[in-house]
C-alpha cells in the first residue's frame, strides 16, 4: 500500500491489489482481485472495482458506480454509473 493511503470503515480489499500513494477509499467500496490504482485515486461509497481493472493517476471513481473487468479507467467516472472497457466508458446510469 502506498504511502498517505486513506482507507475507511468496511472496505474490502481482495488478493493482489495494488494500492498506490495518497488514495482514498471510502466505506463500503470494493476491489476485487488484482485491481491496481495510480497514486492520488479517489474511490466513493459503495463503488465496486471488478477483477483486474487498472485506474491512472488522479481519477475518481464515483459512489455506488461499477467498473468492468480488465477496464483502464482514464477519466473520472461519475455516481451512479456503470463503465467498462479499454478506455473504460460509462455505458449506463445504475442507481438511480
Amino acid at each position: 500500500m502506498g504511502f498517505k493511503a486513506e482507507i475507511e470503515a468496511g472496505v474490502l480489499i481482495n488478493t493482489g491489489v495494488k494500492i498506490d500513494h495518497h488514495n482514498v477509499l471510502k466505506s463500503c467500496c470494493q476491489l476485487d482481485p488484482g485491481v491496481t490504482t495510480a497514486g492520488n485515486v479517489g474511490i466513493l461509497e459503495c463503488a465496486h472495482i471488478h477483477t483486474g481493472a487498472t485506474i491512472i493517476n488522479r481519477i475518481h471513481i464515483g459512489e455506488n458506480s461499477v467498473i468492468g473487468a480488465g477496464s483502464v479507467v482514464v477519466k473520472n467516472i461519475p455516481s451512479n454509473s456503470l463503465a467498462y472497457g479499454i478506455p473504460a466508458k460509462v455505458k449506463k446510469q445504475i442507481y438511480g
